[in-house]
């Protein structure tokens, strides 16, 4: 089996995280930058600044009000609720709502390498059932994105079938 592609995808997830985690400091970084030549990367000199108190409650809720849709205020609820339901309501609720939050990242990586897997099959079967009765050659556009898209996958099986 190949692990290439789950590898890849992986990495990829990895990048995302990463860059979210630490994009205050990435931006930051970039800010600094005085020069880029053959020499290398040119830095303006750290300024120390007075750390700056922030209130933990305004923080909290600019985050909050940054998602904020019908939908996901009901879902919300619904967890809310279930908590309650299961006496959970103190700090005994954040070690089950981090292991629920890192469940979702995990089902969000496995649903894009399901597309990744699976999508140019369902394209290709939502394109024939939109337009039956075509020749096998109107079918040979999406064989040849997969397959340039995703060469390691496709070596050895061209169009016609497998060599």
């Amino acid at each position: 089996m190949n692990w290439a592609p789950y590898l890849t995808v992986g990495l990829v997830v990895l990048g995302v995280v990463f860059l979210f985690m630490f994009r205050n400091e990435i931006r930051e970084l970039f800010r600094n930058i005085r020069k880029i030549d053959r020499s290398g990367v040119t830095l303006a000199p750290a300024q120390k600044e007075a750390p700056t108190e922030k209130d933990p409650k305004a923080e909290a809720e600019a985050l909050l009000r940054q998602f904020d849709s019908a939908l996901l205020l009901e879902m919300e609820g619904s967890i809310y609720q279930d908590l309650r339901q299961r006496n959970l309501t103190g700090t005994e609720a954040l070690p089950v709502l981090v292991r629920f939050l890192a469940s979702a990242y995990l089902v969000s990586g496995f649903e894009i390498i399901y597309r990744t897997i699976w999508g140019s099959q369902l394209s290709l079967l939502e394109y024939l059932n939109a337009h039956p009765g075509k020749p096998v050659d109107a079918v040979r556009p999406f064989h040849e994105v997969g397959a340039s898209v995703y060469p390691n996958w496709f070596q050895g099986y061209p169009f016609e079938g497998p060599q």
